[in-house]
């Protein structure tokens, strides 16, 4: 069989967010469609990805010099972007290469993935092609008297940080840690106490890495923490890499459930493990699939209350109790849970809420008995809870994940409302 590898490219640079959706709607489908229906294009492992031009290259020259050469149709996005979307819309992939964790928890959940090996258990495999790290314009930092990898929970920083949306993030640059200490309650306590206080310093949240880029090239913040492509230096800018060590690699590889190519794609996956270019098989934690919705609820949708709560403690001379407060984790059962349980209805009412948001009897049994729980703080081994409660079947609910992410918004709005309160009356208790 010859070797025929075709590029689809992403996006210009320089193109709005409203016209790369555009593009990816008009042309990204097109191109799928006329390649599916020629003869030899069947033939052929069709690869969604968001790795660069130059690796892609790199893994078809690998592939043709296999015993068995196999053919690849690429359709790539910008790195920064999603890879696994393509397959919500009309257009046949057999590969996915890239994209944050979470993305793959959720095709898994909707049983549109096939194990990775034929016969095994294994619905997806993780890899490391791009590191993760602080992005910092130089210039901007050295005028403020700051030198090399400024941390952006630094309080000198404050509105000179831009965090990407980990709802969007293909990179998972702010989940990443949290996943790697999801097993240490104390180090992920800590962790997430930093990326609030991150959150707190940032000026702008952008869609994705490519505006908060921009953010740094126009100088309105000195620091990201950014999937780093090595292909994509800027003039000013510096970045630091961050590796784990044996931690949560940031991008993930799955085989698409309706691939008519299966058995060709886990050939290709072998290839690739055999060569090097998938680094790891240590997939994250389950709970990773709801570490964007609980910071995108504690640090985005309440960021105006974040950021106020922020400019009080700044004015204060003894802020670090408070400042502890602020960043201490939502509980588990939600707060609202805990105070329905104290009227004398509560356990009727309890059991109707968890009717409408569980209807799985399996998923509503385990909310219950998990909200008869006492009340503390988040951590990784309560997140991973619950992702696993009932095989899964409770995160995949929508009505449950939206009444999840609306608890956490409101807990984080309120937390740091207390927190002014706290500051400006001397008789408000945090205690």
């Amino acid at each position: 069989m010859s070797r025929r590898v075709v590029l689809v490219p992403p996006p210009n640079a320089g193109t709005t967010t409203r016209s790369r959706r555009r593009w990816s709607q008009t042309w990204i489908f097109p191109l799928v469609v006329v390649l599916g229906c020629s003869p030899s294009a069947s033939d052929r492992v069709v690869i969604a990805t968001n790795w660069s031009a130059s690796a892609c290259s790199e893994v078809s020259r690998a592939l043709s010099s296999a015993p068995t050469p196999i053919d690849v149709v690429w359709i790539r996005v910008a790195g920064s972007e999603d890879p696994t979307r393509i397959l919500y819309r009309p257009a046949r992939v057999d590969l996915v290469l890239g994209g944050p964790a979470a993305s793959y928890g959720r095709l898994h959940a909707q049983k549109r993935l096939l194990d990775v090996a034929d016969g095994g258990r294994q619905p997806w495999l993780t890899t490391n092609r791009r590191s993760i790290g602080l992005v910092v314009n130089s210039a901007a930092r050295d005028a403020l008297g700051l030198t090399g990898a400024t941390a952006p929970d630094d309080p000198r920083l404050a509105d000179r940080v831009t965090i990407v949306d980990p709802r969007n993030d293909s990179d998972g640059a702010l989940i990443n840690r949290l996943a790697h200490f999801s097993t240490f309650p104390r180090e992920w306590a800590s962790e997430y106490a930093r990326l609030v206080r991150v959150a707190a310093n940032a000026r702008t949240v952008t869609r994705d890495a490519a505006g908060a880029v921009r953010e740094l090239e126009s100088r309105r913040a000195v620091v990201a923490s950014l999937g780093l492509d090595p292909s994509d230096s800027r003039p000013g800018l510096e970045t630091y890499p961050e590796r784990l060590g044996d931690g949560i690699p940031a991008q993930g590889l799955g085989i698409v459930a309706s691939s008519s190519h299966a058995k060709a794609a886990r050939v290709v996956v072998e290839f690739l493990k055999g060569r090097g270019f998938v680094e790891s098989e240590k997939n994250p934690p389950p709970g990773v699939l709801l570490l964007p919705d609980l910071l995108g609820s504690t640090l985005v949708d309440a960021q105006s209350e974040l950021r106020a709560a922020r400019r009080a403690l700044s004015r204060e001379s003894d802020s670090e109790r408070a400042l502890a407060w602020m960043t201490e984790a939502p509980p588990w059962p939600p707060a609202s849970i805990s105070r329905m349980r104290l009227k004398s209805d509560g356990a009727a009412l309890i059991q109707t809420l968890a009717g409408q948001i569980a209807p799985d009897d399996s998923a509503r049994d385990w909310l219950i008995r998990s909200w008869n729980r006492s009340e503390k703080p988040m951590d990784g081994v309560t997140l991973d809870g619950i992702a696993t409660a009932a095989e899964g079947r409770l995160i995949a609910e929508p009505r449950f994940r939206a009444w999840l992410r609306a608890e956490w918004t409101a807990w984080a709005r309120q937390r740091y409302r207390r927190v002014i309160r706290k500051i400006t009356d001397p008789r408000f208790s945090t205690s």
